[in-house]
């Protein structure tokens, strides 16, 4: 199993991490030492570590759309070289 294993790091932020940021998570500060442990571990250990994000604009609008967008017209560049 531990050849389909991987670490999940979601959300390591700074917005949700440090104080005074816009979205700060009060308890964020308290698992600072757990997942850094647990990223050496996993990497010590050969076990991918995969750090999810997200963006957040400022003014709050939703990032992923213009995302998506952009993935697609690479798609198509792509294509059109082909």
């Amino acid at each position: 199993m531990a050849e389909r294993s991987a670490l999940l790091v979601i959300d390591m932020q700074n917005d949700f991490c440090l104080p005074g940021k816009t979205l700060f998570v009060a308890g964020a500060p308290a698992i600072f030492d757990n997942v850094r442990e647990s990223v050496e571990v996993a990497r010590s250990k050969g076990v991918p570590v995969i750090w999810v994000v997200r963006e957040h604009h400022p003014s709050g609008k939703e990032s992923t759309r213009g995302r998506k967008r952009e993935r697609e017209r690479e798609r198509e560049r792509e294509r059109e070289r082909d």
